[in-house]
């Protein structure tokens, strides 16, 4: 990597909002609702149509050297349960 190339801070998933325990509480209770049919889930107009407006851009040094990182990378082609992660973020 080049020495004026953008330093990236790691993810820390311990201190992402969306992990937290009120927010996982929210999923868990939508998804509930979604299950027994009172919920509904449908597409948003604005957002399929915005998707297709956005347009495709050539990834630049940083996106490429982190797809390379990915391809060999063998734990980037593994996934684990949703629950597995709840364990291990500590949030169950």
């Amino acid at each position: 990597m080049k020495d004026n190339a953008m330093k990236h801070e790691p993810l820390v998933l311990s201190e992402d909002l969306f992990y937290s325990p009120s927010n996982i509480e929210y999923l868990r209770k939508v998804t509930a609702e979604i299950d027994t049919g009172k919920a509904k889930l449908s597409e948003h107009e604005l957002i399929s149509s915005d998707l297709d407006s956005i347009p495709e851009a050539e990834p630049d040094e940083f996106d490429l050297q982190m797809l390379a990182e990915i391809e060999q990378d063998k734990d980037c082609h593994e996934f684990i349960p949703a629950d597995e992660a709840e364990k291990m973020l500590g949030l169950s």
